[in-house]
């Protein structure tokens, strides 16, 4: 078997403790999945138990991108001499400490961190020894460079990569939709502009489907997605937006709600995005209602081609390629 390139970390090293708690873990998850068996006769119902750690979407899209360019890596190994000399650790602070001391102690050579890990460099700082990491990723540029303007010297490496989503799961199912039915993502937004852009749709005669962040499964978003023609997402920023990725993957245009500002632990954030990735294939930003406005007045759905986008620039395997790109600089 060829050496090992890159090996992937979400779990740190399998220690008694840890040992005992992933057992603690697997027991509720077995009885979680009977709970659901006395439900549902077909086994097909039943829920497959996540097999990636850290953030599920981030981590899976690595490791079956990884695949799909025959990369020769490993996830989670669990004796340190299978562990490359390049790791990448894209969440997880306990897996982050036990890179660091692998690196500290010479079994690795370089660390590849982020983006799942904190949310402001000072949370670095206080949690590890950050100066033994090379590379640490965000998702996308506005927050490169809102933590370049946290730490303006901070002596970490810091690039932006973004992840990418399943097509072969994420298509259009319908070629012809209703035209008038539409779709709203709602995360966070102002009660008043909420109604006011429900409104707005009511009174040019738009069938109004609502989806609130945190309360669908994917399956039932990919459904929802298929019987709309358009998405409203509606949140103060995204650091990367991997749920509009998935409805430009279903051939969606999207109309995102893009006030450019918002706050962290009373920390304002300036320059911020809603849509990082929109592009003129994939959708329109706007600020308010009136922008909202003039978007349906000059609207044509012939102009966008956001499935397209995404096979060119954000499926996981190509994803994956950038990926490798930055870690080989």
């Amino acid at each position: 078997m060829s050496k090992i390139q890159l090996t992937i970390l979400t779990d740190p090293s399998p220690t008694l403790k840890y040992k005992f708690k992933k057992i603690f873990i697997l027991i509720k998850q077995l009885i979680k999945q009977r709970l659901w068996f006395l439900f549902f006769k077909d086994k097909k119902n039943i829920p497959v138990t996540p097999q990636y750690g850290g953030h599920f979407a981030v981590t899976r899209s690595i490791i079956e991108g990884l695949k799909q360019i025959n990369i020769n890596f490993n996830y989670n190994p669990k004796n340190i001499k299978d562990i490359a000399e390049t790791i990448y650790i894209p969440g997880g602070i306990e897996s982050l400490k036990y890179g660091i001391r692998l690196k500290k102690y010479g079994f690795i050579k370089k660390i590849i961190a982020g983006p799942n890990i904190v949310v402001t460099p000072n949370e670095l700082i206080n949690i590890c020894d950050y100066d033994y990491i090379n590379l640490y990723l965000q998702p996308s540029d506005w927050v490169v460079n809102w933590w370049k303007n946290l730490q303006p010297n901070m002596p970490i490496k810091i690039e932006s990569w973004c992840a990418g989503v399943n097509i072969d799961f994420w298509k259009p199912t319908c070629l012809n939709k209703n035209k008038n039915k539409i779709l709203i993502y709602k995360k966070f937004v102002p009660e008043n502009l909420f109604s006011e852009i429900k409104n707005l749709l009511q009174e040019n005669n738009f069938e109004i489907e609502i989806i609130n962040y945190g309360s669908y499964t994917p399956s039932e978003y990919l459904e929802a997605l298929n019987r709309n023609s358009y998405l409203i997402h509606l949140t103060e920023s995204e650091s990367q937006g991997i749920s509009l990725a998935e409805a430009w993957s279903t051939n969606t245009p999207t109309f995102v709600w893009n006030p450019t500002i918002t706050m962290y632990n009373n920390i304002v954030i300036e320059n911020c995005s809603s849509a990082p990735y929109l592009s003129e294939k994939t959708g329109k930003y706007f600020r308010d209602i009136s922008e909202l406005k003039n978007i349906f007045l000059r609207w044509n759905p012939d102009n966008y081609e956001p499935r397209k986008w995404v096979l060119d620039n954000m499926s996981d395997k190509v994803c994956a390629k950038t990926l490798l790109s930055i870690i080989n600089k």
